[in-house]
């Protein structure tokens, strides 16, 4: 892993969630029961897309462009030794989200499944904020969005997040008695292979 580039902020006292579901099956790095490990939130905005089309009803349409294709594939190499291991991941149906979810489910070799409302054009933040949390009370996917629904989650989670989440980037947040804690980060600025 290129400890180099990666800003890592695993720390202790990340200890069982009671309110967390016990499953038995294991997760995609190794075996962990889940009450063994914190209730965990994972997620990431599209890789670098190709410039705005001239009609903005089409902007769903815009695809990854090369540098965002090799963008996402090497954070989902670092994202592969997160444990517990990503068991799905959850993206946008617009075509950069499920660029980018592929690209995530082929490295990381999960199931891929496209939900409209990651989108972030149906929901309020606070509708919003709680299918994320229903979905990651049922294990460990990650998800695939887009900007203003992602950073307009920040009260939900703690003040010192970005205003706009960069391109490419994918935040890790663990609860702990109410309390959320950034886990880790994973900026692809600081991933450019010179």
């Amino acid at each position: 892993m290129a400890s180099g580039f990666h800003m890592s902020l695993f720390g202790k006292g990340f200890g069982a969630d009671p309110n967390h579901p016990v499953s038995s099956r294991p997760t995609t790095l190794r075996e962990v029961p889940m009450a063994e490990t914190p209730f965990l939130l994972r997620m990431m905005r599209h890789g670098e897309a190709g410039a705005s089309l001239d009609l903005e009803w089409q902007d769903h349409l815009r695809s990854l462009t090369q540098e965002g294709t090799a963008q996402v594939r090497r954070v989902a190499i670092l994202v592969s030794h997160w444990k517990p291991g990503v068991d799905r991941i959850l993206c946008s149906p617009w075509q950069r989200g499920v660029e980018t979810g592929r690209i995530l489910a082929e490295v990381l070799g999960v199931p891929l499944i496209s939900h409209p409302w990651l989108t972030g054009t149906q929901d309020t933040p606070k509708r919003f904020f709680a299918r994320l949390m229903n979905e990651s009370s049922r294990g460990y996917p990650l998800f695939v969005g887009h900007e203003p629904s992602l950073s307009s989650i920040q009260p939900q989670l703690m003040e010192a997040l970005p205003k706009v989440w960069p391109k490419g980037a994918v935040f890790e947040f663990s609860r702990e008695d109410q309390r959320w804690t950034l886990r880790d980060r994973i900026l692809p600025d600081l991933l450019s292979v010179p």
